[in-house]
C-alpha cells in the first residue's frame, strides 16, 4: 500500500518557526512569505507586523510593505519602521505635506530621528528647494555619530542640484 498525504494548514507556530528560521537564513522573500501567513493566524501582532513590513521593504515588495505599513500604524501610531514606509509611498506619491506628517508622527530615537531628518531633507530637495534641505540637514541635532551622515548627504543633495564646489567641501567634511 501507499502512504497517505495528509495536507495540513499552515499553523501559527510552524509559519512563525519557518519565518524565523528562512530570516535567520537571509532567505528574504521566504521569510516575507512565512511570517505574512503567521500573521492571518495572528493579525494583531504588531511585532511580527513590524518584521514583515522591514523584510517587504528590503525584498522590494514595496506594496505588500505600505499595506502593512498601513495596518501597523493603526496598532503602532508613532511606529517608526511603518511610518517610514507610509511617506516613502506619500513620496511617490509626489504627496510631500502628508510624506512630512507621516516623518513627524514617528517615535523619536536616535536612529529614527536622523532617517527621518535625512528623508525630510530629500523630500525637501525633491521638491525643488535645495536650500531648505541643505538647511534641514544643518539643524538636525543628535549624537555625534550624526554627523558622517548629515555632511554625506548635504554632500550628495549639492552634487545632485549642480553646486559641485559646495558639494566638494562637504565630502572633505565629511
Amino acid at each position: 500500500t501507499r502512504p497517505r498525504t495528509v495536507e495540513r494548514q499552515p499553523t501559527l507556530a510552524g509559519s512563525y518557526l519557518a519565518g524565523r528560521s528562512a530570516d535567520a537564513a537571509r532567505d528574504i522573500g521566504a521569510a516575507v512569505d512565512y511570517y505574512t501567513a503567521a500573521l492571518k493566524a495572528d493579525p494583531g501582532n504588531p511585532g511580527l507586523t513590524e518584521r514583515v513590513v522591514l523584510l517587504a521593504l528590503a525584498d522590494g515588495e514595496m506594496e505588500r510593505a505600505f499595506r502593512f505599513a498601513d495596518t501597523l500604524s493603526r496598532m503602532d501610531d508613532n511606529n517608526p519602521p511603518a511610518r517610514m514606509a507610509l511617506a516613502v509611498q506619500a513620496t511617490k506619491a509626489r504627496q510631500y505635506e502628508l510624506a512630512r506628517e507621516h516623518l513627524s508622527r514617528m517615535a523619536r530615537a536616535d536612529l529614527a530621528t536622523l532617517t527621518s531628518g535625512l528623508m525630510a531633507a530629500w523630500i525637501d530637495f525633491g521638491h525643488g528647494d535645495t536650500k531648505a534641505a541643505v538647511a534641514r540637514l544643518a539643524a538636525l541635532n543628535g549624537p555625534t555619530w550624526y554627523t558622517i551622515f548629515k555632511t554625506y548627504h548635504t554632500a550628495l543633495i549639492l552634487d545632485a542640484s549642480g553646486d559641485l564646489k559646495g558639494a566638494l567641501a562637504a565630502i572633505k567634511s565629511a
